[in-house]
């Protein structure tokens, strides 16, 4: 039993005894104000027994409350794991996008120094081809040019043979 309680008790006692005693001797005051004391008392256990009970419903308001902000909290969390998450992902994914890229960059530079490679060796070849075919008209040329000079040197010595020559 608490104080408050026991307060109570205790007074509607009293105001019992008074009414009581009120009756008992005749004096209707003595009556009346102790069955107002009744009234008061019973007024005054009707509020704290309404007073205990908003304090129930403001606590369970308060456990409630308090379970949607966790409930709130989770859901936060969640959302923030599930982004990390993504994150995490996008970023390998674009760290697997950036490799295939390089690697797709490099086999294209690869492909183009061969295709170089190639082209400078058929520029090569050709030069060789066209060396060679000037070495070969020079050297042509140098056999006209020594035929010449012999048909020249023979022209000159069956001039020289002739009669009046």
């Amino acid at each position: 039993m608490t104080d408050d309680e026991g307060g109570r008790f205790v007074d509607r006692a009293k105001a019992k005894v008074k009414q009581t005693a009120g009756s008992l001797l005749g004096d209707d005051t003595l009556a009346r104000e102790g069955m107002l004391e009744q009234e008061k008392a019973k007024a005054a256990e009707q509020a704290a027994e309404e007073a205990y009970g908003a304090d129930l419903l403001e606590k369970r308001a308060d456990v409630e409350a308090a379970k949607q902000r966790n409930t709130i909290e989770r859901q936060r969390i969640d959302a923030e794991e599930i982004e990390a998450a993504l994150a995490a992902q996008v970023e390998r994914d674009g760290v697997a996008a950036g490799q295939q890229v390089e690697a797709e960059l490099s086999e294209k530079q690869q492909a183009e120094r061969r295709r170089q490679a190639a082209q400078d060796q058929a520029i090569v070849d050709q030069d060789v081809v066209a060396d060679r075919q000037h070495v070969a008209e020079a050297a042509e040329a140098a056999l006209r040019a020594t035929q010449a000079d012999r048909a020249a040197a023979a022209a000159e010595r069956i001039e020289d043979l002739r009669p009046g020559g």
